[in-house]
């Protein structure tokens, strides 16, 4: 699959085999070109609890919120919408309403649903309007009230973004979060600057705290 990494030294773009191969390239382009205008992202995660949802989901919505920025532009450029992900991106529909059949929704974190909810709200890719509609019907079927209420929101805050123009999505990504569950013990970082480059997903700790965390 395609990736890329940008620093201040430049970008680098990983390749892998694809039926679209400019696609990909300007996709990948749209990332770094999002990343030298002020994109922060961050991904040096620092933690006090065992709880495994955040770096799910400060991946996840990192990767996202660029997705909504970035799509005007790779539509603008003249592509395919249907082109603006991998070559799997056919399959992912699927995939998400062969989950939702699995999930046990009174035990299923609203969390874990809005992680799929992503995908359903994406913008572009090769799942059609009517598809989509489908699909948005059937998770609306499977998760309980409360748990969809929690998604929605979480999902309006991410579109919403999509259209401002903040290039720091690090409050919004703490305040997501925070909608969607008690997940505090987490830093999440811009930088190693810890801890005045990020933000705390709950309470403030220190250093000193989480390395007796890691040292247990």
């Amino acid at each position: 699959m395609w990736g890329s990494q940008t620093t201040p030294a430049g970008t680098v773009i990983s390749v892998a085999p694809t039926r679209y191969p400019a696609e990909s390239l300007y996709h990948e382009l749209l990332h770094a070109d999002l990343k030298v205008k002020g994109y922060r992202q961050h991904a040096t995660l620092v933690r006090v609890t065992d709880d495994s949802y955040v770096p799910a989901l400060t991946n996840a919505l990192d990767n996202e919120l660029q997705h909504h920025r970035m799509y005007p532009a790779f539509v603008a450029a003249g592509f395919d919408p249907e082109d603006f992900y991998h070559d799997g991106d056919e399959a992912t529909f699927a995939t998400i309403r062969n989950e939702l059949k699995r999930l046990k929704p009174a035990t299923t974190h609203a969390a874990r649903y809005f992680l799929s909810y992503l995908s359903i709200i994406a913008p572009g890719g090769r799942g059609n309007e009517e598809k989509r509609a489908q699909l948005d019907r059937f998770f609306r079927m499977k998760v309980p009230t409360e748990k969809l209420r929690l998604v929605e929101e979480a999902a309006d805050k991410v579109c919403a973004w999509g259209v401002a123009s903040d290039g720091d999505p690090g409050p919004l990504i703490v305040e997501i979060i925070a909608g969607l569950g008690d997940f505090g013990g987490w830093w999440l970082g811009a930088s190693q600057n810890f801890p005045a480059d990020g933000h705390f997903t709950g309470a403030p700790f220190t250093l000193g705290d989480a390395q007796r965390f890691a040292s247990r």
